[in-house]
C-alpha cells in the first residue's frame, strides 16, 4: 500500500509501508504527523492511530490507556525521537536552558566571584537559593520538556509554573535531599574507617592491600546513593503531570515506575556522558544544546515508562 506523510507543512510520498516504518523508527514520523493512503478516503490521520506506530512512541491517544505496554521503546529510539521533538524548537529550548542556568546558577557565581566579605552571604544565599528557587524550578524544567517531548507549543512561562506549587515542590526536594543523607551515610562511615585503618598501617606491607580494600569498599557504597537518585528520578514529571499528589505521593510514584527501569535510565544517562565532557570542555557552552538534548531524552523516557492515572492533566 502506498503512503504519503506530511512533515513540516510540506507532502511526502508515495512510499512504501516498510519507508513508514523505517521513518517511525527513527524518530523522522512523530505520533502526530498526518499520514494518508487510499483507504482513508479525503481524511488524513494522526501516524499514532496506525499499527506502525502503537509499539513505537507515546502519544495522546495511547499513553492513557492503562493497559499499554510500558518501556518498550529503546534508549537509542528515544533520542532520535529527542532530536526529532527538538527539531524546529532548539532556539526556545536553548533560551530555556539559559534562563534556567542564570536563575538556579547565578547566587552561586555571584559568591564565587565576589570579594571575601561576600562569601558567608553569598554561603546563605545559595543556601536559600537551593531550597526556595531550585526546587520550584526544577519542576518548571521538567514541564517545559514535556511540552517538547510531547510536540507541544513551548512556552518559557512554564519554566516557572512550578512556584505555583512551592510547598509540594520543596516538601519534593526536601524528602529527596533527607533520603540522599541517609543512603550518604554508609559511605561517611566507610571513609572514616578506611582513614583510621589507612593510619593505622603505615609503613606496613598490608598498606596497599588495605588502600585497594578501602577504594572498593568506598565504590560500593555509593549504590545506595545511586539507587536513590534513580529511584526518584521522575518526581517532578510526576508532580508536573499530577498537581494534586503530595510530595510523598510523587516519590512513592516515582519508585514504582521505575520499578524494573533503573538499569536502563541508568544507560540512558550514561550515553550523554561524552556530550557532557564535550560540553564542559567548550567552557560550558556546549551544554547549552546538550541539556535539551538529555532533559527531553528523559521527558519520554518518563512518557514510555508512565502509569496513566486520573489526576494526570
Amino acid at each position: 500500500m502506498q503512503w504519503y506523510y506530511i512533515l513540516n507543512d510540506q507532502r511526502h510520498g508515495p512510499v512504501e509501508e516498510l519507508e513508514i516504518l523505517r521513518l517511525t523508527r527513527e524518530g523522522t514520523l512523530g505520533p502526530d504527523d498526518l499520514v494518508w493512503n487510499s483507504s482513508l478516503g479525503k481524511d488524513w490521520a494522526p501516524a499514532s492511530q496506525f499499527f506502525f506506530f502503537h509499539s513505537l512512541a507515546p502519544s495522546p491517544s495511547t499513553s492513557s490507556d492503562p493497559s499499554r505496554p510500558t518501556g518498550l521503546i529503546s534508549n537509542a529510539l528515544l533520542m532520535r525521537q529527542a532530536r526529532f521533538a527538538l527539531r524546529g524548537r532548539w532556539a526556545i529550548a536553548i533560551g530555556a536552558t539559559l534562563l534556567y542556568g542564570v536563575i538556579t546558577q547565578g547566587l552561586n557565581f555571584i559568591s564565587d566571584v565576589g570579594p571575601a566579605s561576600w562569601k558567608v552571604v553569598g554561603f546563605i544565599l545559595n543556601l536559600l537559593a537551593a531550597i526556595l528557587i531550585s526546587a520550584p524550578m526544577a519542576l518548571g524544567w521538567a514541564r517545559f520538556f514535556l511540552q517538547i517531548g510531547r510536540r507541544q507549543t513551548p512556552d518559557l512561562k512554564r519554566l516557572f509554573d512550578g512556584f505555583k506549587l512551592f510547598g509540594k515542590t520543596i516538601g519534593t526536594s526536601i524528602l529527596v535531599g533527607l533520603f540522599l543523607s541517609l543512603a550518604l551515610l554508609p559511605t561517611i562511615f566507610v571513609g572514616i574507617l578506611g582513614a583510621v585503618a589507612v593510619g593505622a598501617l603505615q609503613n606496613h606491607p598490608f598498606l596497599p592491600l588495605a588502600i585497594v580494600l578501602v577504594i572498593l569498599l568506598l565504590l560500593t557504597s555509593l549504590v545506595p546513593i545511586i539507587l536513590v537518585i534513580l529511584n526518584y528520578s521522575q518526581a517532578f514529571f510526576i508532580l508536573s503531570d499530577n498537581p494534586r499528589f503530595s510530595p510523598s505521593t510523587a516519590l512513592s510514584h516515582s519508585r514504582a515506575i521505575m520499578r524494573g527501569f533503573r538499569w536502563k535510565y541508568f544507560c540512558l544517562g550514561w550515553r550523554f556522558f561524552g556530550w557532557m565532557l564535550l560540553g564542559i570542555l567548550t567552557c560550558g557552552i556546549g551544554l547549552l544544546w546538550v541539556s535539551p538534548y538529555m532533559v527531553t531524552s528523559q521527558a519520554l523516557f518518563y512518557d514510555d515508562i508512565r502509569i496513566p492515572t486520573e489526576a494526570t492533566s
